[in-house]
This record gives structure tokens, C-alpha cells and sequence, in this order.
């Protein structure tokens, strides 16, 4: 949703991912090597348009908003929990 009077932008991110397969040539087997999995993320974005905050960005990250454990394709170390993030930047 995008609110321009106000300068406000606020949404949402999924990540869906369904299991994924190996295949080993050699013996023949096909096996789940990974599970499928569902996170959830959150923003919001606030860019003053006028004022003195004209030219200032606030944004909030909200990531793995159901703190579900799992694991991205690919990899060997399960992914960060629930992680909040605030930046801010400025234009010159």
C-alpha cells in the first residue's frame, strides 16, 4: 500500500519455497533433500516529501515475522529467525 499525502509505504514479502529433489546417477534414487517452507515478511517506508524531514528515508524490515525455522535451498545452515531491521538515509 502506498499512501503519497503522508510519504508512507507499507507491504508485504513472501517466501515460498516447495521441497526440492536430488537425483544420484550413480544409484538411481531420487530423495527430498530439502523441505519446503513459508516465511512471512514485513515493511514499512516513510520518505517526508516536504519539511524539515524533506529528503530523509526511515524504513522498518520485519523478516520472518512467524520466526519459522528453516532451511533455503542449497544450503547447510538453517536461516536467521525473526530479525527486525531499522535504516535510515538521508538525500542530499
Amino acid at each position: 500500500w502506498v499512501f503519497p499525502e503522508q510519504g508512507v509505504t507499507l507491504g508485504w514479502k513472501g517466501d515460498i519455497a516447495d521441497k526440492q529433489y536430488s537425483y544420484n546417477a550413480t544409484t538411481g534414487v531420487v530423495s527430498a533433500t530439502s523441505k519446503s517452507y513459508t516465511v512471512h515478511n514485513l515493511f514499512a517506508t516513510y520518505r517526508p516529501l516536504s519539511g524539515p524531514l524533506a529528503g530523509i528515508e526511515a524504513r522498518l524490515n520485519w523478516d520472518n515475522i512467524f520466526d519459522t525455522y528453516y532451511q533455503p535451498h542449497l544450503s547447510y545452515l538453517p536461516a536467521a529467525g525473526q530479525t527486525v531491521r531499522l535504516s535510515l538515509a538521508k538525500t542530499f
